[in-house]
């Protein structure tokens, strides 16, 4: 799993996956509305961070950090059982994504 944190093919693939679940989850709430035309980099400054939660599969880590960047530095109230779902969501990706780039390499 470390090997992960530096493989910079690894790490193009998966971030834009994480920006999707970011835009899903959408604290802020400028994605709601269809036709809106906001930028899709909204959260791309906290993919890094969540990235190495999920390499290093510190969940309550990454759980204590969206609760940060959501209350201390958006601002906004922390609805934690929206995040929760956020996080297992994205948990369950990583995991899969995970298994499956193992057995590729096995296989």
């Amino acid at each position: 799993m470390n090997k992960l944190k530096t493989d910079k093919h690894f790490i193009r693939l998966t971030i834009p996956i994480i920006r999707t679940h970011w835009v899903y989850y959408d604290p802020i709430g400028v994605f709601t509305d269809p036709d809106s035309d906001w930028p899709q980099d909204e959260y791309d400054g906290y993919l890094g961070q969540t990235y190495s939660f999920l390499v290093n599969q510190n969940y309550a880590g990454l759980e204590a950090y969206v609760e940060y960047v959501v209350k201390d530095h958006m601002g906004l109230n922390y609805e934690r059982k929206r995040a929760l779902l956020f996080i297992t969501e994205l948990k369950k990706w990583w995991e899969e994504y995970i298994e499956e780039k193992t057995s590729q390499a096995k296989g």
